[in-house]
């Protein structure tokens, strides 16, 4: 499953937020300079950046289960020093809120969550927790121009988070986004006939994604909002589908682009 692989750039939240900024959370884009990129791409145990403030969440230094390893060190002299950035992101911060989430063009440091927590306060927060993910490191290594999008923090129902799948710019599927937990609320047939409304209703708005892609979306009481955009490509998990189940709902109409009618909703 490749259908999206050559829109890798346009999924990028550089290339999608400002188009969107009225249903998605407050962002700041902060752009990564050569230096710090290497820094994020080295491999090893990963002596932290200088900071004023330090990172919160490195009460935990040390994953056994990949075996990753943060160090702050000793000699100063010894541990890289960003300034410029370490300001900028913390002036981020402050803008989204006082509390952020962090991710690079296409991935946030999920992976990370070893360290106690996402949620970030300071730079040094955020550097943890980039030094800490692979699939940070991945995006690093594939992107040209490196952005960190510096998120503001919000807490969601999970029960509301969804997956949705655009093929040729309409919504053919959809499924809950925490496949390891079932939701009562979601067994009721009212419920999920509202869900089915809400999100035939946002992806009939007038929105500039790509013509293919997947999109995390969470539905609050008043609104709902976009919260990632991904490839459609195999390395995006399909959660409760599999790939081909997605690419057989595909229906290639000509015309103009239909309202999103039927689309196929999944849910534990």
């Amino acid at each position: 499953a490749q259908l999206g692989g050559d829109q890798k750039d346009a999924c990028s939240i550089a290339a999608w937020y400002d188009a969107h900024k009225n249903v998605t959370f407050k962002t700041i884009l902060v752009p990564l300079p050569a230096p710090f990129v290497e820094w994020l791409r080295s491999d090893g145990p990963c002596v932290l950046p200088r900071t004023k403030r330090g990172a919160r969440v490195t009460a935990r230094t040390h994953n056994r289960e990949d075996d990753c390893e943060l160090s702050d060190s000793d000699d100063d002299g010894a541990a890289p020093h960003f300034p410029a950035i370490e300001a900028a992101i913390d002036e981020a911060i402050a803008a989204v809120g006082g509390a952020a989430f962090v991710k690079l063009n296409w991935s946030a440091p999920k992976d990370a969550a070893w360290l106690g927590s996402l949620e970030c306060a300071t730079a040094g927060d955020a550097f943890a927790l980039l030094a800490a993910s692979s699939l940070v490191k991945d995006d690093a290594a594939r992107a040209l121009n490196v952005v960190l999008a510096v998120r503001r923090f919000v807490s969601v129902e999970p029960s509301r988070e969804f997956r949705c799948f655009l093929l040729d710019g309409r919504l053919v599927a959809a499924c809950q986004r925490r496949v390891d937990t079932v939701f009562r609320d979601l067994s009721d047939e009212s419920t999920l006939n509202e869900m089915r409304a809400r999100l035939r209703a946002f992806f009939d708005r007038a929105l500039s994604l790509p013509t293919h892609c997947v999109v995390d979306v969470v539905i609050e009481r008043r609104s709902t909002y976009l919260v990632d955009v991904n490839v459609a490509a195999q390395r995006t998990d399909p959660l409760l589908f599999e790939w081909g189940d997605v690419l057989a709902l595909r229906r290639n109409v000509a015309g103009p682009r239909p309202p999103s009618e039927t689309f196929e909703l999944r849910v534990v």
